[in-house]
């Protein structure tokens, strides 16, 4: 069910706003869902998905909650990063991309919204109270980096870098499968 523009004019106006700073001239539809796990969706047909129930309780109490999953979904769609084949056959090894993408759409994702600092911290904490306080390794189990780790990232980093990536990748590889040699940047990577 698409999103009612008059319920919540103000996505519709992100939407416009993240547009015309990326110059992305697609047609994207907002549409509700009732996914339970997912929060937001960026799918093959250009539709970006939230969640009603979520969507519902944040957009009038917190409405930079909503803007930065916006936000984030509208990297993912720009960047194309949709679910994909290998991510369902080989889950295990897909983890680290998906860390990456997730890593950028946070980072990218609070600039384009234009969050400051505080407000991307606020909107961190709100939704890892929402999600259920999850901790960084059952978050990496997932392919996701934590909420914490968000915080600790997009305040550092004010554009997705290979920096940022060759941190998170260090700091997975350390949580997942114990000590191992520093991740560098390499000339085929």
């Amino acid at each position: 069910m698409k999103i009612p523009n008059q319920k919540y004019p103000e996505l519709y106006q992100w939407l416009t706003e993240f547009q015309e700073k990326t110059k992305f001239k697609r047609k994207i539809k907002l549409i509700y869902t009732n996914d339970k796990g997912v929060l937001g969706r960026t799918t093959a047909l250009g539709n970006i998905n939230l969640q009603k129930k979520f969507t519902e309780r944040f957009m009038d109490s917190q409405p930079n909650v909503i803007k930065f999953i916006l936000a984030h979904e509208f990297i993912h769609l720009i960047q194309e990063e949709l679910f994909n084949l290998y991510r369902a056959i080989l889950p295990k090894c897909y983890k680290p991309v998906v860390l990456f993408q997730e890593l950028r759409a946070n980072i990218n994702g609070a600039a384009l919204a234009g969050l400051s600092n505080e407000e991307f911290r606020e909107t961190q904490i709100l939704l890892w109270i929402y999600e259920g306080n999850m901790r960084k390794q059952l978050a990496y189990e997932r392919g996701y980096p934590s909420r914490m780790q968000n915080i600790k990232f997009a305040c550092k980093y004010n554009r997705y870098n290979d920096e940022a990536g060759y941190e998170l990748l260090n700091d997975y590889y350390a949580g997942s499968s114990g000590p191992m040699k520093s991740i560098g940047p390499t000339k085929s990577f």
